[in-house]
């Protein structure tokens, strides 16, 4: 059942991040939770290798530990239910969404280096074609090329999220 926890390391730690990154909003505190998980998680296999669904075990404990870390750090009222925090999305709708996300990552992280640059400077940060192509001393039909090369590369790796994209 539960082999190698440095393959579930590999296969989870990124969607766990982001899935919490949806409650905590800090990246640093996420990662944390995420790896203190992960080290509850090994001790527990140590003592118990019960676990019958280790994906959902692993979404409930990292929304359990960021709830409780935003409940600690007095971000969100301690009457508050898990249920009121993050709307009417269902957890199998925010795992699916923080795999696509974590997915998305990976794809531009892939990315050739001033391929990245632009597409990030585009799309996170919401800089015209027009500017990008003078910050970085190019062509606007190079950022065009560049941006055009990018989606196909985005597209063709994680055909599922490619809308998350484009919105």
């Amino acid at each position: 059942m539960i082999n190698n926890i440095d393959e579930l390391f590999k296969l989870y730690y990124r969607p766990l991040c982001m899935y919490s990154l949806h409650y905590i909003e800090d990246v640093d505190l996420a990662e944390d939770i995420v790896q203190d998980c992960f080290a509850e998680l090994w001790q527990r296999i140590r003592v118990e290798s019960n676990i019958t669904n280790i994906k959902q075990y692993m979404y409930t404990m990292v929304r359990n530990k960021s709830i409780d870390t935003l409940r600690k750090e007095s971000l969100i009222d301690h009457d508050v239910q898990i249920s009121d925090i993050g709307g009417n999305i269902s957890d199998e709708d925010e795992t699916d969404s923080s795999e696509q996300e974590a997915q998305l990552w990976t794809s531009i992280e892939a990315l050739p280096p001033k391929r990245r640059e632009i597409f990030l400077l585009n799309k996170r940060d919401g800089v015209k074609y027009k500017d990008i192509a003078k910050q970085l001393g190019i062509s606007e039909n190079t950022v065009e090329n560049q941006m055009s090369k990018a989606l196909k590369a985005l597209k063709s790796g994680a055909r599922n999220i490619y809308n998350f994209i484009l919105v």
